[in-house]
């Protein structure tokens, strides 16, 4: 079962503008087009054996290429320069009012973006992130209505967007040891970015070309029918492994390639059924344990956030 996708993926920015404020004054910001204008193919193929001529068991492989959606957070909603910022200081109420007045708040640290041009925007050549999933299975029918399955699912992920400040560089920060709270005869770098360059944002999304994905994963599962009753359930074990290591903020660095970590697989565990009461009504229910947060393992990990400046979730179960 050969097939092939072409996408054609093309967004905007309509104009906008917004009132002033009490830190900002009135801003007016134009139609931003073809953020992005992609297009992109994606191949697939299936293919399913069945072994022994009599219907009952069947090897099936798949290969596909699978463009990255963006249909939660939409590409171009990351670079709209009408957005809402934040900037923390220090406040001394001088007259007691309760009111933040001009000269009772400290320093900017981060400058609000008033010009109308986005702050952070997306590399001309960017491309759009695709994965490539391979799957190996067989399945047998045990007997009439019953079947058992396993399968190998593998998938690669490609152009990973990482974020880039080029404002700043390594060497502006500075390194200061302090003694590890779980080993106090290690010492942790934690690097502090200079006073000069605090602030100073332009950042330029990415394609990496260091910053990997991979997934593995087996399941075994079974479905049994008999007189109108169902049951079907099975077992799913996955890891996710991830490199991150090409980062804006050399803070993290530690741990960015998890293939130097003993991360385990993740197991979920899955049952449900149906049975037929009189009156045509059905009597159901579903049973599901799924894996919590990893201790003590490392960052089992969704996408790195630039944002956060951390992998955010640490389970797969997500």
């Amino acid at each position: 079962n050969p097939g092939v996708r072409f996408e054609f993926f093309n967004t905007y920015i309509p104009a906008q503008s917004s009132p002033a404020g009490q830190f900002v004054p009135a801003r007016s910001f134009d139609k931003i087009e073809n953020l992005p204008n992609w297009r992109d193919i994606a191949p697939r193929l299936g293919f399913v054996y069945d072994v022994f001529g009599d219907s009952k068991t069947a090897i099936k492989v798949h290969a596909g290429k699978y463009m990255r959606a963006f249909s939660t957070v939409g590409f171009a909603q990351v670079y709209n320069p009408n957005t809402v910022q934040t900037d923390r200081r220090t406040w001394t109420d001088l007259n007691g009012d309760d009111n933040v007045q001009p000269n009772e708040i400290g320093p900017v640290n981060t400058p609000f973006n008033v010009s109308g041009v986005s702050n952070r925007r997306p590399d001309p050549d960017i491309k759009r992130p695709y994965q490539w999933e391979y799957t190996l299975g067989v399945q047998r029918e045990l007997m009439g209505g019953v079947l058992l399955s396993a399968n190998w699912i593998r998938r690669d992920y490609h152009r990973l967007f990482w974020s880039d400040n080029v404002r700043t560089t390594s060497a502006d920060y500075s390194i200061v040891n302090i003694p590890n709270p779980m080993n106090p005869s290690e010492m942790l770098p934690i690097y502090n970015l200079n006073v000069a360059k605090r602030g100073q944002v332009e950042i330029i999304d990415k394609n990496s070309s260091q910053n990997r994905r991979w997934y593995n994963g087996f399941d075994v599962g079974f479905t049994a029918r008999a007189r109108g009753a169902s049951l079907y359930g099975g077992v799913s074990a996955g890891k996710q492994t991830t490199v991150s290591c090409e980062v804006d903020d050399p803070n993290s660095l530690r741990f960015c390639d998890q293939r130097e970590l003993d991360l385990p697989y993740l197991i979920q565990l899955k049952l449900a059924g149906t049975y037929p009461l009189p009156y045509g009504i059905h009597l159901s229910g579903s049973w599901q344990g799924l894996p919590g947060v990893p201790v003590g393992t490392g960052r089992q990990d969704a996408e790195y956030s630039s944002g956060l400046n951390r992998v955010p979730d640490a389970s797969l179960n997500v």
